[in-house]
């Protein structure tokens, strides 16, 4: 019997039961690189303007969500989010970093900084959005 069980500490049961399988997939070395999920905020006074969260794992950093409030996206913070993200790969031997957009977010502004698209998938969520998958690797 299938029952529906979504709670925070279910999801990463599940979540460390996938990671531990595929830790006995690959070599020790990739295995044993550690991984860590991070979340970054940049703040002027009290309001959060801006927002990272990421995560690393057996050399890729994956940005989850990079979010840049509408009146402070001519600013550059993004740009800050990506050089930090980078000095992040840097430090724990990433040599990729990958991400996902949608057309009516930013891939426009991820080309710029020297990510390219590796798959998409068209139509998603709707008629006329796409989903870019992109990534950067140095």
């Amino acid at each position: 019997m299938i029952k529906i069980v979504y709670t925070q500490t279910s999801h990463n049961f599940f979540e460390e039961k996938i990671i531990e399988y595929n830790a006995n997939k690959v070599s020790s070395f990739i295995s044993d690189k550690s991984r860590q999920k991070l979340c970054y905020a940049y703040e002027e006074g009290f309001q959060v303007l801006a927002g990272m969260s990421l995560e690393f794992y057996w050399g890729i950093l994956h940005i989850n969500f990079l979010w840049v409030d509408e009146k402070s996206r001519w600013e550059k913070i993004g740009e800050q989010f990506l050089s930090l993200a980078k000095d992040i790969a840097n430090k724990n031997a990433c040599s990729i970093i990958y991400l996902e957009t949608y057309s009516f977010q930013a891939p426009d502004f991820y080309k710029r900084y020297g990510f390219e698209e590796f798959g998409r998938l068209d139509n998603i969520p709707n008629e006329n959005s796409t989903l870019y998958f992109m990534k950067k690797i140095w």
